[in-house]
């Protein structure tokens, strides 16, 4: 409300331009956000899955090295870990604005 009735002093077009463009902004905050948190709920899903893959090796140690699954066990993990990166990189591609432009524009 402040911001009106200053706005009001200094010139009375200030208000509809505030008035309009204050939802706007709203709006493609939004938009922009919905992306960004899908990515976010994703790489948090697989990392906290690597963390249980890790968690679960580290325990079963010896059990893999007398089994003779250390290649499977590292091949797993560096899957994992690869895909949490992919996912990374995709997070970084949604937080910029060309990607919008390009694809919503």
């Amino acid at each position: 409300m402040f911001v009106v009735v200053y706005a009001i002093n200094l010139n009375w077009m200030i208000v509809p331009v505030f008035l309009l463009t204050a939802p706007i902004l709203a709006i493609t905050s939004s938009f922009l956000s919905k992306g960004i948190k899908k990515v976010s709920k994703e790489i948090l899903g697989e990392t906290t899955a690597l963390a249980g893959s890790t968690t679960e090796s580290l325990r079963n140690i010896e059990l893999v090295k007398s089994l003779g699954l250390q290649q499977q066990e590292i091949n797993h993990l560096n899957t994992t870990t690869q895909n949490i990166e992919t996912r990374i990189e995709e997070s970084a591609i949604y937080s910029q604005p060309e990607f919008y432009t390009r694809n919503y524009g």
